[in-house]
């Protein structure tokens, strides 16, 4: 606890006099804790704006082949993190461009254009789907100067498929990181997740068949809200420590359970998105100098 608002600060702020005050952390921390990852066993991932990728090490790891290393909000524990901004922003990007009829329709129904998203994502297997999607539109993990693009689509391929390579192409984004992670550890029993992406069951199933790795996802929203919450807790004295915090605000709503059968066609398709991912580093060499001028 940090202190206590004082009589000066309630008439300023209309706050009661004696709150207590208590430390947050920062929103990766917070979403952390909020999903309940207390322990090195499970990982913890973050797909909003960013694609955000952790687990809790009980010492920090020196390599500059990672992100970064940042103290957590329990005692003992070092986040090891691999970030960048891959993630869910590049479907809010599409939609806003590319889906205004469809998101008129669903408002005038009294839905969601992302519940039409889904269905959209859901109408097409992922055998069936050859389109592969960088999701660079604001910023890339593998090369500066690489921009997101579609890839391998033809006259016969709609809407649809290109919703679905946006869906995977963040899911490998995400695997990317991961894979760099798991350099330094062994894979985990499971995953949490969080960001708007956990807000679509189809997307987190895709990610656990991306990854062959169980992606649990937590009940509530904002849960880095809900970590900043169980800070405030502890410091209160409502809560001890951060294991009771979490064992009662801390919930699973679900868990998706990777389907083996469709192991080979992700592999296939991840080691096609890596290679996509750096081989094009010339074209974006070449693009840079005529659109730089």
């Amino acid at each position: 606890m940090c202190g206590l608002v004082s009589e000066k600060a309630a008439r300023e702020t209309g706050l009661a006099a004696g709150t207590p005050v208590a430390g947050g952390l920062c929103d990766v921390a917070a979403c952390c804790i909020g999903t309940g990852v207390t322990s090195p066993d499970k990982m913890c991932m973050v797909a909003g704006t960013w694609s955000i990728n952790e687990f809790l090490s009980k010492k920090p790891i020196a390599s500059k082949q990672l992100f970064q290393n940042a103290l957590y909000c329990m005692d003992d524990y070092w986040m090891i993190l691999e970030n960048s901004m891959t993630s869910a922003s590049n479907l809010e990007w599409f939609v806003k461009n590319l889906m205004g009829h469809e998101k008129h329709d669903a408002e005038e129904q009294g839905g969601s254009v992302f519940q039409t998203v889904d269905a959209m994502v859901s109408a097409i297997a992922p055998e069936d789907c050859p389109v592969i999607f960088l999701p660079f539109l604001f910023g890339t993990n593998v090369n500066a100067d690489a921009k997101a693009c579609f890839l391998g689509i033809s006259g016969m391929h709609t809407k649809a498929h290109l919703l679905r390579a946006v869906y995977e192409g963040v899911a490998f984004s995400h695997r990317t990181h991961m894979e760099n992670l798991l350099r330094f550890r062994e894979r985990p029993s499971g995953i949490r997740i969080s960001g708007g992406a956990a807000r679509s069951r189809v997307w987190v199933q895709i990610f656990a068949d991306v990854f062959q790795i169980p992606v649990e996802v937590s009940a509530g929203k904002e849960l880095g809200t809900m970590g900043a919450a169980m800070c405030a807790g502890i410091a209160s004295g409502v809560f001890d420590d951060f294991l009771q915090a979490v064992d009662v605000f801390s919930k699973v709503a679900y868990t998706c359970i990777p389907n083996p059968e469709t192991a080979q066609i992700y592999e296939d398709k991840f080691r096609l998105y890596s290679k996509l991912s750096t081989q094009l580093d010339e074209t974006w060499k070449d693009w840079g100098k005529i659109f730089s001028k």
